[in-house]
């Protein structure tokens, strides 16, 4: 029961909840020990959140879930464990993390937490079913991560690191609907019986998408060459190179999909993929290595 109910929390979707230490890194404060030690909670009490809100999810499409060709593999679709048991310890579970978040980090992250948990419940009975507000509370949800490093570090973030965040979390939120209408075309997106997306939409979606990965791209170039990081980063041009890296991972994510390489899930694909792992620790790299110290 215990493997059934970690299962439920999607592990590998945690991945995400990395973002939070975004902030660190692009302030120099990743080698701070009292900065990383708070991130890392963070990090922790995110992702117990997360996990929750994940239950939840599955609680309520489990009758849409049932009939979804992987979906209905998961632990409460496939009926592996019972839904008043995970229901009972997803509730347990959220609030004492919520309290207990309270007390070490403070009110801030509480609120944070509290805002996403909003939103997701809003997304779940609602936003889902709206044509590209979907894909832009998706987003959002990528940018709370981001937020949640800065609030908890009191760092003040970029406006070039939040355009540049929206456009590449943007693409990649229209690539998971782009995979699951490639998948099935047969499928239709559909919610409570609300047409959210077609397969006449497909083309359009995939546009869109990549589009906004390469602006993202553009995004980055602009950063790299503002007045502000030219002062604040050693070797500029080692930054730049990382622009190379990202219309990689772009492209390459987009061409998998396309040609069905990619199942419904993205984030099991990117947790099994050797190569998105090096990628972003190329990224990684290269950023800090540009860096002043």
């Amino acid at each position: 029961m215990i493997f059934q109910i970690i299962n439920s929390m999607r592990p590998k979707h945690q991945l995400k909840n990395l973002l939070i230490f975004t902030t660190l890194i692009a302030s120099n404060s990743i080698f701070i020990g009292e900065k990383f030690y708070i991130t890392f909670l963070s990090f922790i009490f995110f992702s117990i959140t997360a996990g929750c809100i994940y239950i939840f999810n599955d609680l309520i499409d489990y009758n849409f879930d049932k009939k979804h060709p992987e979906k209905r593999l998961r632990p409460i679709a496939s009926g592996k464990i019972s839904r008043k048991v995970i229901l009972t310890f997803a509730i347990i579970l959220l609030v004492l993390n919520l309290i207990i978040s309270n007390l070490i980090l403070g009110k801030s992250f509480l609120y944070i937490l509290i805002f996403y948990i909003t939103l997701s419940t809003l997304y779940f009975f609602y936003l889902k079913r709206i044509i590209i507000i979907d894909v832009l509370t998706l987003t959002m949800f990528y940018l709370i991560r981001i937020i949640v490093g800065s609030i908890t570090n009191e760092i003040i973030i970029s406006q070039w690191l939040i355009v540049f965040s929206f456009f590449i979390f943007f693409s990649l939120a229209l690539l998971k609907r782009f995979i699951e209408l490639k998948q099935n075309p047969s499928y239709k997106l559909k919610v409570k019986n609300n047409l959210s997306y077609s397969y006449l939409d497909l083309n359009l979606v995939q546009f869109l998408g990549i589009t906004s990965g390469f602006i993202s791209s553009l995004v980055f170039v602009l950063y790299a060459s503002s007045n502000e990081i030219q002062k604040s980063f050693g070797e500029p041009k080692i930054l730049l190179a990382n622009v190379l890296v990202l219309i990689f991972f772009v492209s390459r994510l987009w061409i998998l999909s396309n040609r069905k390489k990619i199942n419904f899930d993205l984030m099991n694909f990117i947790y099994k993929d050797k190569v998105s792992y090096l990628t972003g620790i190329i990224f990684v790299v290269l950023f800090i290595s540009s860096k002043n110290f």
